[in-house]
């Protein structure tokens, strides 16, 4: 069941990386208007689209997967609170748009870190970093070995983990309206996940 509201301690003990943050600064990322509740089935984000900020999922479940060149759809991990999506760091790290689509496997609330603020944890925040970079290491080694254990018609993932070169755009934090479908708006997307992967479909 997904509650109304946000505390900054609930935030907090999911997201303790956040913890160099001042009360202002949590308190505002606890807003109703920053925060999402989104109905099971949404897409939050898509192929070849802009990334507008970090992921910080509250409660729920998102599946992050690949559509292959033979047009099955592959899981490529789950999301679980407290976690991080690796495919939003590489984007927002090289600044290129999403090779995968997210898609809330059940009903989810979560909130966006505002690009300028995770560009600022990056660079200034060592428990932040420790947070981000470790998984997003362990990831893509998971991802290429499932790829190598999969034939090219089946399972390709070449597009994958090329997340590291184009321009940034910018995420404006507490927006008042969430759609229904993020991609299709182009509002904003993203989803967080720590799951290791567990089924290919």
């Amino acid at each position: 069941m997904i509650e109304a509201e946000l505390s900054s301690d609930k935030l907090l003990a999911l997201h303790p990386a956040l913890g160099s943050l001042t009360q202002n600064e949590i308190a505002a990322l606890c807003l109703p208007a920053a925060v999402a509740n989104l109905a099971e089935g949404t897409e939050l984000f898509a192929e070849r689209q802009a990334c507008r900020g970090f992921p910080l999922l509250i409660s729920g479940t998102i599946k992050v997967v690949k559509t292959t060149p033979a047009g099955r759809e592959m899981l490529l991990y789950r999301v679980e609170p407290g976690g991080s999506c690796v495919i939003t760091s590489s984007c927002l790290l090289g600044h290129t748009p999403y090779t995968a689509r997210g898609i809330a496997e059940t009903p989810l609330q979560m909130l966006i870190l505002p690009t300028a603020l995770f560009e600022t944890l990056i660079a200034g925040k060592a428990r932040f970093r420790d947070f981000v970079f470790p998984l997003l290491a362990d990831r893509i080694a998971e991802l290429m070995q499932l790829s190598s254990r999969k034939s090219p018609s089946t399972a390709s993932i070449s597009g994958w983990p090329n997340c590291c070169s184009a321009s940034p755009s910018l995420f404006r934090p507490h927006t008042r309206r969430w759609p229904t479908n993020w991609a299709a708006s182009g509002k904003s997307s993203v989803a967080c996940s720590r799951a290791l992967p567990s089924r290919v479909s």
